[in-house]
């Protein structure tokens, strides 16, 4: 929105991807927690599944490349 050279459609349809892919997430994060609580009684095997996500999360970002 501070970027002068990028309009306000972009902007906005940038915007709704974010908030859907957010709210996607936030639907699937507890459904995934409380199933892996109900199949294995503790709350490790999701923490191990988020921990194990991030980290991939991060690795891919680091492999982006910058085009500026």
């Amino acid at each position: 929105m501070e970027t002068p050279e990028v309009g306000s459609n972009p902007m906005c349809a940038a915007g709704g991807m974010f908030f859907c892919i957010a709210k996607i997430g936030e639907f699937t994060g507890p459904l995934i927690m409380g199933a892996s609580v109900d199949l294995t009684g503790d709350f490790l095997g999701g923490a191990i599944f988020f921990a194990v996500l991030c980290i991939l999360f991060a690795v891919l970002t680091l492999s982006l490349k910058n085009t500026t």
